[in-house]
């Protein structure tokens, strides 16, 4: 399990927000970065259960945000591709605690699918880690 430490950044929005390390910041971007470009390599399969996957990937989910500019709920793959863009080629710089709890479900029923995946034989991105994350508080700071 990959830990993404933050501290609670506080502003006048009534949504909490998070300061994220550039470290961990950088390991998260990575880490959706990955997903997306295995899932878009994984899409070339034909196999009926990798089908499936795929569909959950790219399905809306009402779990997630509703998208305002194209009228629907966002699935796993705009999501992520969402936050990317918005933490890569916009001006944010760190997430919500929903963006943060969404992106933590979105990456582990991922790493659980890709080890399934992997079990059957299919292995894409060999130096890859997948390994589920989950965002902690940073309580106090070691040195």
């Amino acid at each position: 399990m990959i830990k993404i430490y933050y501290d609670v950044k506080t502003t006048n929005a009534s949504t909490t927000y998070m300061t994220i390390k550039k470290e961990d910041m950088a390991v998260l971007i990575s880490k959706m970065l990955s997903l997306q470009s295995y899932f878009n390599e994984l899409s070339l399969s034909t196999d009926k259960n990798i089908k499936e996957v795929l569909a959950w990937y790219k399905k809306s989910n009402k779990s997630l945000p509703f998208n305002k500019q194209f009228g629907k709920y966002n699935s796993p793959c705009s999501f992520i591709a969402g936050m990317i863009n918005n933490l890569v080629y916009s001006n944010q710089q760190d997430c919500s605690e929903i963006q943060a709890q969404h992106i933590q479900n979105v990456v582990n029923t991922a790493s659980e699918l890709i080890s399934a995946i992997d079990e059957m034989g299919i292995k894409l991105q060999k130096n890859a880690n997948h390994d589920s994350i989950f965002f902690s508080e940073q309580l106090f700071e070691l040195k």
